[in-house]
């Protein structure tokens, strides 16, 4: 009930805001409130391609970029089309609130993600207390990344020269259309989006991987949200960091971790239920 709730909410709350060093990783479930497909969802980001008869892992490789980069494309446009309309919900809010506090309180707030949608990102980056000297510009490396943000599967705002002649990002055109493959403005070969391939490694260079994990292993408050830990980085970071008592939050629409131990603690529900009313205990705490 509402009474029980509120006493958890505000223990819990109690606990986090102790931690020196809260870190948060977040999945798919962050931006489904916000009617992003899932990417194994009903309607979810490998349907056109299952539609016509190709397999996913198949075709957004970087191998098929080099030599067929409409089919990358392709994908990437059908891709953006269905998540135009999408808006950061509460649960996006209630993040950029959170590292806004600890902006503030002088406390070490990290944020990995594995969404692509750029959502959280374009809430840090209107932020004048987390962004307050504005984001670096157009065509410069640092433009497409974001502070305090780990994005380790990239952003589908942004693309670069998949020749890599620079490592500079640019925004993505909101014009295009079927078989468009935007030049690169520097040497004129294909451009990419700034996604991370089936047959790519995480790479610091471009996905700020060593720093996502460095700051994991040194949190003492994980907080996973909305993700199923399908792949080995998060779920090494999520197991090791249970494995080493310290205090751990998932906030899931189904229990995903499989542990039993004091230090873990679960909010089974839809993020944007659940974060808003943790985030407004962790910082009247």
């Amino acid at each position: 009930n509402a009474e029980y709730m509120g006493i958890m909410y505000k223990q819990l709350g109690q606990l986090i805001s102790k931690s020196k060093h809260v870190y948060v990783l977040s999945g798919a479930g962050l931006s489904a409130p916000s009617k992003v497909p899932t990417f194994q969802g009903t309607e979810h980001m490998w349907a056109r391609l299952h539609a016509e008869g190709k397999n996913p892992m198949l075709v957004l490789r970087k191998m098929v970029l080099d030599f067929n980069p409409k089919s990358v494309w392709n994908w990437f446009i059908d891709y953006k089309q269905k998540i135009a309309q999408a808006q950061p919900n509460p649960a996006h809010l209630a993040l950029l609130k959170l590292q806004e506090h600890y902006k503030i309180k002088n406390k070490e707030f990290s944020h990995t993600t594995l969404n692509i949608d750029g959502l959280q990102a374009s809430l840090i980056r209107k932020s004048k207390i987390l962004t307050p000297n504005g984001i670096a510009p157009e065509g410069t490396k640092e433009f497409g990344y974001t502070e305090g943000l780990m994005e380790i599967q990239g952003n589908g705002n942004f693309m670069r020269c998949n020749e890599e002649c620079r490592p500079f990002m640019y925004s993505i055109p909101n014009n295009l259309k079927e078989n468009d493959v935007p030049p690169c403005p520097r040497c004129g070969m294909a451009m990419r989006p700034h996604m991370l391939l089936f047959d790519e490694c995480y790479f610091e260079g471009y996905y700020k991987s060593t720093t996502a994990v460095d700051k994991g292993l040194a949190c003492d408050c994980l907080i996973a949200i909305g993700t199923e830990l399908q792949t080995q980085l998060p779920n090494s970071l999520v197991y090791e960091h249970i494995d080493q008592g310290k205090l751990f939050v998932e906030i899931n629409l189904k229990e995903v971790v499989k542990s039993n131990k004091k230090n873990v603690h679960r909010l089974i529900d839809s993020c944007d239920k659940t974060l808003p009313a943790l985030v407004d205990a962790i910082i009247s705490a």
